[in-house]
């Protein structure tokens, strides 16, 4: 596949279509020609504009895919990598994760302002004996919750209960304190009737669940809100409850490894760095570290101090 964007980046000179070929070689499978004709027709110029780097240049601007040079450079007027990563997945149709849909949507603003959010990860085991079930299931949730909300917890309180094992918990619920004000629930268990894989996300204006066990329809969006009027003299009738549609995205389904790697690819093309790169491990040892003392401490809030990844 190397050998695929090096003759796709020969277009322009400056990786411009070379990229968008060499995405559609390794997402779809396309030949070198199918690709440079797919992506053409897209961006609505013919395969010999992408070798033209004024073409590309003026087309990556129209469509906010950013210019992308040989070293990392933002100026303000172009979008960042996040933003120019789901434009180009629009317009040339290439599928993005469930995760990086819930990011696109808190990015893009359409859930208005984010209040809060709960995840749920339990079922009837598999029972451990070397971890409790909050490092055993907690990591991706965490992970993810930061990644949404860009930003690491100020504090973290947690409380588990050991049933099978001593000293090993077998259900915990943790909550996520931010800075801005911003608050997230953890439920973990092996210990559990259900199995259940969900996160609830909740706005200003709308509502997003991710129910990763449902095969088709893992993502609902409600739109449903609790609006505040000023004015009202009667706290009562100053807030209205507001109910609309629920709308279901499609979201292929792909393989979570195939999507791993296809990232780790685009950061290469892109000279980007990785989502989740050190800091970001760092970042989730440091919250479940402080989840772990705060368990010990019987539900104590926990800080975790600023710089610490």
């Amino acid at each position: 596949m190397h050998n695929a964007h090096a003759q796709a980046a020969g277009m322009g000179g400056i990786r411009a279509a070379g990229d968008l070929v060499a995405r559609m070689q390794m997402t779809r499978g396309m030949r070198l020609k199918e690709a440079k004709e797919y992506v053409a027709a897209k961006l609505g110029v013919s395969p010999f504009d992408l070798s033209d780097p004024t073409v590309m240049t003026e087309v990556r601007d129209r469509f906010g895919f950013g210019r992308i040079h040989s070293y990392a450079i933002n100026h303000p007027w172009q979008p960042n990598f996040i933003e120019a990563k789901f434009n180009i997945a629009r317009v040339l149709d290439i599928p993005v994760n469930c995760v990086e849909k819930l990011r696109e949507m808190v990015v893009r603003g359409d859930l208005g302002g984010v209040y809060y959010m709960y995840t749920q990860r339990v079922n009837l085991g598999v029972v451990r004996q070397d971890e409790n079930a909050w490092w055993s299931l907690a990591p991706h949730d965490v992970s993810v919750i930061c990644h949404l909300f860009d930003a690491q917890p100020v504090a973290v309180s947690a409380f588990g209960q050991c049933y099978l094992q001593k000293g090993v918990e077998d259900v915990v619920f943790a909550m996520l304190r931010f800075a801005d004000g911003k608050i997230a629930h953890i439920h973990v268990s092996w210990l559990d009737p259900h199995k259940i894989r969900k996160m609830t996300v909740v706005g200003t204006q709308r509502m997003v669940t991710f129910d990763d066990m449902d095969a088709s329809e893992k993502i609902r969006i409600y739109d449903k809100g609790a609006d505040v009027k000023e004015g009202y003299e009667n706290y009562a009738r100053s807030i209205a409850i507001r109910s609309g549609d629920i709308l279901i995205p499609r979201i292929p389904a792909n393989e979570p490894l195939q999507i791993e790697t296809q990232h780790f690819v685009d950061c290469v093309l892109d000279n980007q760095p990785v989502r989740t790169s050190g800091t970001d491990g760092v970042r989730v040892v440091r919250v479940l570290e402080a989840g772990g003392e705060s368990i010990r401490l019987g539900g104590k809030p926990v800080e975790i101090q600023k710089g610490a990844t």
